[in-house]
């Protein structure tokens, strides 16, 4: 080949050629690059929507768990408030049970007590009258005297109420009841060959004229019984003797009550005595009140004595051990009904804030339920944006 132009001529000529190339090619390389960068721009929002839809996943995933979690926990709490409902009712119930037991306690404790007390009282008779009354019982049983019904104040019983009233007003409680002037005159004989004393004889047969008047029903002030109308007496035929002790003596409430009707303008309540043992005797003259009131004169209870207390002594301590036993039985029960009253009390208070608490931890629940499902539903609304995000991120790297 024979060259017909020098070689630099030749150079610029190719130069001059492949400049128009050259320039598309660096036209080409920059558009390269461009593509490169927007490339690389787009795997970058690609992969951080890739990482905040992850996140976002996973967070949906929490939210719906925690949904889960307090929907369960509002049903554990809707079953624990159904349950402490019922314990509260079963503590009602046996905290009315046990009122009521504690009631009916207290009740048969103040019934015993006031057995009790009247039987102590007929004790201390008996004690106090065993060197005279026991003795003419004793004498009667062998059939030495007869016609003795005993010591009056031993014959009949009164509530326990009126103990210190009775023991007050009615001095013949301490008399001796017989049947015949001859079986008083007896009974004095045996006491004085006996060396026991002196007895005051009450002689029923003298008491016939009163009859008709313990037996006639009697109007009295409102509040204001006959003593004698109160007593509960062992024998009918006793009922004179009972009216000659105690005639219309009232008992009141209060010394004003007793004054207003001592004072009054029926003259047949002219004596009336308290239940404090103040007296205001027929003569208007006023008592007692001052010192140690009188009680203990008379047998106390709710029905008659069956037997003269002086006679039976040693039954009447029996029967006294016995009460004073039962007593301390009910009193131990009476404890236990308390204890078990108050240990229903402390459990139905227990229960009560239990249910307080759990009513308060219901709304909250519910409330935090409501709060993670509706997070849930949220990122679940945007789960399909980051989702196209990736995806327009993914279709710009091919």
């Amino acid at each position: 080949m024979v060259l017909s132009q020098p070689p630099a001529c030749m150079h610029a000529q190719v130069r001059g050629e492949l400049a128009p190339w050259e320039k598309k090619m660096g036209e080409v390389s920059g558009r390269i690059s461009v593509s490169a960068g927007e490339r690389d721009m787009l795997a970058r929002k690609a992969e951080d929507a890739k990482r905040r839809l992850d996140a976002a996943l996973k967070a949906q995933v929490a939210a719906q768990q925690a949904a889960g979690a307090k929907q369960r926990q509002i049903k554990d709490i809707e079953a624990a408030t159904a349950k402490c409902k019922q314990q509260m009712q079963s503590h009602k119930q046996e905290l009315a049970a046990g009122q009521a037991e504690e009631t009916r306690l207290k009740s048969s404790a103040r019934e015993l007590s006031d057995r009790v007390a009247g039987l102590r009282s007929d004790a201390f008779s008996s004690t106090q009258q065993s060197g005279l009354v026991v003795a003419l019982m004793t004498a009667k049983a062998k059939g030495e005297i007869s016609g003795v019904y005993g010591r009056l104040g031993d014959l009949g019983a009164i509530d326990g109420k009126y103990d210190i009233a009775v023991s007050t007003a009615v001095g013949g409680l301490d008399y001796i009841v017989v049947e015949t002037a001859a079986d008083a005159q007896r009974c004095v004989e045996f006491l004085r060959k006996n060396n026991l004393g002196v007895a005051t004889c009450l002689i029923l047969e003298k008491q016939k004229h009163l009859a008709a008047a313990a037996a006639q029903q009697v109007d009295t002030p409102p509040g204001a019984p006959r003593l004698y109308d109160l007593v509960k007496i062992k024998d009918d035929k006793l009922r004179p003797a009972f009216f000659y002790a105690m005639g219309n003596t009232l008992v009141a409430d209060s010394l004003d009550e007793a004054s207003r009707i001592a004072y009054g303008q029926d003259r047949r309540f002219r004596r009336v005595v308290t239940l404090q043992g103040q007296l205001i005797a027929e003569s208007g003259t006023m008592s007692g009140g001052g010192g140690k009131p009188q009680r203990g004169r008379m047998a106390l209870g709710t029905a008659a004595p069956k037997s003269a207390a002086a006679a039976d002594a040693k039954e009447a301590a029996v029967e006294l051990r016995q009460a004073e036993q039962q007593l301390e039985q009910v009193h131990a029960a009476l404890s236990r009904a308390r204890d078990t009253v108050t240990a229903c009390e402390q459990a139905l208070l227990a229960a009560d804030k239990q249910l307080q608490e759990l009513e308060s931890a219901a709304p909250k629940a519910r409330m935090e339920a409501q709060a993670e499902a509706d997070k849930a539903a949220d990122i679940q609304q945007r789960l399909e944006e980051l989702r196209r995000a990736t995806e327009v991120g993914g279709g710009g790297l091919h």
